[in-house]
């Protein structure tokens, strides 16, 4: 993501209708908001002579290079915590670092934010977990895609909203 040019620029889907988290990722960023007007990506980010496209989809935002897609998922995070629960192994980060109920936890290099959500799910509600991200493309794609993230595991999908991202 760091060789990223500049421009990015914010659609929704073919049908989609911009509602107020199109807005607000907009407010954040300073991206441009594009209608899609039923384009293809490729035509939208030709036509605005755009780096990437993000385009809202129903599970929050993915942002288009080329080819590539990057969006938010629980990635490691969730097969650490499953096997966690599941008593077969304990987080090797968790036991090392202490990480226990109520801790504060601050994940300086959050990417997908693995280590974060692990840490999330071991604080529990009286816990924090902070993450920094210092790449200004992937920190609000995961920040808004762990706001949007669906599951049918509430314990994953609270872990997860606990998290604040920076």
């Amino acid at each position: 993501m760091s060789g990223i040019g500049t421009k990015i620029i914010v659609t929704t889907t073919r049908k989609g209708i911009p509602g107020s988290e199109v807005a607000a990722l907009v407010a954040e960023t300073g991206w441009e908001y594009v209608p899609r007007a039923e384009l293809s990506i490729e035509t939208l980010a030709r036509n605005n002579v755009a780096e990437g496209v993000v385009v809202w989809e129903a599970g929050g935002p993915v942002l288009y290079l080329g080819n590539d897609k990057f969006f938010f998922h629980p990635n490691m995070g969730k097969n650490r915590l499953v096997q966690h629960r599941k008593g077969r192994s304990t987080d090797i980060m968790a036991r090392v670092l202490g990480v226990r109920t109520g801790d504060e936890f601050l994940d300086c290099t959050l990417g997908l934010g693995a280590d974060a959500i692990a840490a999330s799910y071991l604080v529990g509600e009286t816990g924090r977990v902070v993450g920094l991200e210092s790449s200004p493309v992937v920190a609000p794609l995961v920040k808004w895609g762990m706001a949007y993230y669906e599951t049918s595991l509430n314990w994953l999908r609270e872990a997860i909203r606990r998290i604040e991202v920076v």
